[in-house]
């Protein structure tokens, strides 16, 4: 059976970006599983009172699901590898993230990787790519999964979406990663530390 996963941000006792998950989990069942009445996250997030930062694993099925949380820890992040997969597909927020973990797994002394296909940057492994140019940050509208991060930049217009391609990133000052445990400005990285393909 095809399983999905949110990851959600529990902060101060709230979920913040919860709409923006409870709208990828209906999108979700309506192409998997139509006629089936998706889940409700307000219903079935449990009620936590802490106040740092965790993440909360939601893990569902058609007719089934897992929840479990821990504390999150904001992983450090140097260097980019620039990988090429040009028939990669990570439309939806799946479990099984082999295809993506073989990327991954091509990233030699970087501490992750950006995802080109048919010369596009499209993600890195775990989260969705922003870059500044000196005035703006900018998100490439051909990205592998539309992350509720990204979704809710966007429609506060602070990020803007435009065609980038591998070729266009010496022009940036810098990439940012984003999701929905790192915010805006949070993981940057100096775009002289993205490291082209080998």
């Amino acid at each position: 059976m095809c399983r999905f996963i949110e990851t959600i941000c529990l902060e101060n006792g709230d979920y913040p970006l919860l709409d923006f998950h409870q709208q990828r989990v209906c999108h979700v069942f309506q192409s998997h599983f139509p006629g089936m009445e998706p889940l409700d996250l307000r219903d079935i997030m449990p009620k936590l009172n802490f106040q740092e930062r965790h993440k909360v694993r939601l893990v569902y099925g058609r007719d089934e699901y897992v929840i479990e949380h821990e504390k999150h820890e904001q992983r450090k992040i140097g260097h980019l590898k620039m990988v090429e997969d040009d028939s990669i597909e990570y439309s939806f927020k799946y479990l099984d993230r082999s295809r993506l973990q073989k990327l991954f797994d091509r990233r030699g002394d970087a501490d992750e990787i950006l995802i080109i296909r048919n010369g596009q940057i499209t993600d890195s492994f775990y989260a969705n790519v922003v870059f500044h140019d000196g005035y703006k940050w900018i998100t490439p509208d051909s990205c592998l999964l539309r992350g509720v991060r990204r979704e809710m930049l966007l429609r506060e217009k602070l990020i803007k979406e435009q065609r980038i391609t591998a070729s266009d990133i010496p022009g940036f000052q810098k990439a940012g990663l984003i999701n929905a445990l790192t915010d805006l400005g949070e993981t940057e990285i100096p775009i002289q530390c993205i490291i082209k393909p080998s």
